[in-house]
């Protein structure tokens, strides 16, 4: 059996709160300093996705063969930035 899946990428979405924090902290430390205009702009920035892109792309196969070896593999990548991992697994079966 094999299936491909796309789904929320985790370095990404770290990527992206390490993002939306700096701005709100920039938001902050400008309150008071900065003009109305420019704050509510600033503010603005910080309007945060709840949902992240869909940019991973997670391939998997899980079976076992007709000589008896049972076969886990998956493979993720993401498109945007190019995080991949890879994980293989194997065992012949006691028939």
């Amino acid at each position: 059996m094999s299936a491909d899946n796309w789904t929320v990428c985790p370095k990404c979405c770290k990527q992206e709160n390490e993002e939306f924090e700096r701005l709100k902290e920039e938001a902050d430390d400008c309150y008071g300093k900065v003009s109305k205009e420019r704050y509510l702009k600033l503010v603005e920035q910080t309007k945060y996705s709840p949902e992240p892109p869909i940019t991973l792309r997670e391939d998997w196969e899980l079976g076992i063969s007709k000589f008896g070896g049972f076969v886990v593999s998956y493979k993720a990548h993401c498109d945007r930035c190019g995080l991949k991992f890879k994980y293989d697994y194997s065992e012949s079966l006691q028939i």
